[in-house]
């Protein structure tokens, strides 16, 4: 499926942490296979000499597979059909990838170590562009997010004390997550019905996140990306809401003279604030339900 062309980026200034022919040859089968077999072996975390080891591979590979999904949208969104015209782009495709993933600089190493480790020499490429079969390639990033075992990618970076590891693979694999959703058509069309029945008020946060099978937070910071956003009139409390609601913080602040107790609900919410306010994604420091 894919003819890369290093040897014409070796000619040009290169601006991107990662060569973006490293990251459209994510799709080579060798480095799918490696992907699998560091996957397997994760997931068997209790026969593993070193979890560090098997947590960094993983992590390598979503991150190559991360840059290699933004890098494909890119060409994709901009109708580029050559390397000249890919060339032409450089910067705004560094721009669209730092923008996008701004952790590609610290991931950039373990992504060339792994291209080298996988021996993908710019001797084993051509010059003639790639064939993009838009919907493979789609259907290829699907099949990896459904073969990441990311629940035990986040316990063996606890176990290992790698919490920076943990975050990466989760990092990576929500946006390969997001690229399938924006870019499935099945996809796509839920999440349209389900934004327009939200944006409108029709359909509450709560019953949105779960036709999408997402939280709460995850399910309001993908349907605002995609620009389905409330209005105020929308989003305005009935009286007998508003009530219930001023009955649930009166009950939690009576609570607080006894143990602590965490409220989930609060703790989404909180998330949430924090994403609309500050402009960043903080669904990172939430416990997963």
């Amino acid at each position: 499926m894919i003819a890369g062309g290093g040897s014409v980026w070796h000619s040009i200034l290169m601006v991107t942490a990662v060569n973006p022919d490293f990251a459209m040859r994510a799709q080579n089968s060798s480095a799918r296979r490696r992907y699998i077999e560091s996957a397997e072996q994760a997931a068997r975390n209790a026969d593993l000499p070193d979890p560090r080891a098997a947590l960094a591979t993983c992590v390598a590979c979503l991150e190559l597979f991360h840059a290699s999904s933004l890098t494909w949208e890119y060409i994709h969104k901009h109708d580029v059909y050559s390397w000249p015209q890919l060339r032409a782009h450089t910067h705004e495709l560094d721009a669209y990838i730092r923008a996008a993933f701004p952790e590609i600089v610290a991931a950039a190493p373990g992504i060339q170590a792994l291209i080298r480790d996988l021996q993908l020499s710019d001797e084993a490429l051509a010059e003639t562009w790639p064939t993009i079969e838009w919907p493979q390639l789609v259907r290829s990033f699907d099949a990896i997010v459904a073969e990441c075992p990311i629940e035990v990618l986040e316990s063996l970076g606890r176990t290992s004390d790698e919490p920076a590891l943990a975050y990466r693979a989760r990092r990576a694999y929500d946006a390969l997550r997001a690229f399938v959703r924006r870019h499935d058509p099945a996809r796509a069309e839920v999440m349209r019905i389900v934004g327009e029945q939200y944006q409108h008020g029709n359909l509450p946060l709560a019953d949105a996140a779960r036709l999408l099978d997402m939280s709460t937070s995850d399910a309001v910071f993908e349907l605002e990306r995609d620009g389905f956003r409330r209005s105020p009139k929308a989003i305005k409390l009935a009286d007998a809401d508003r009530d219930e609601l001023y009955q649930r913080l009166r009950t939690q602040r009576l609570q607080r003279s006894g143990p602590a107790h965490v409220d989930q609900d609060l703790v989404e919410r909180d998330v949430i604030a924090s994403e609309r306010i500050e402009g960043v994604d903080a669904r990172a420091w939430m416990r997963r339900r």
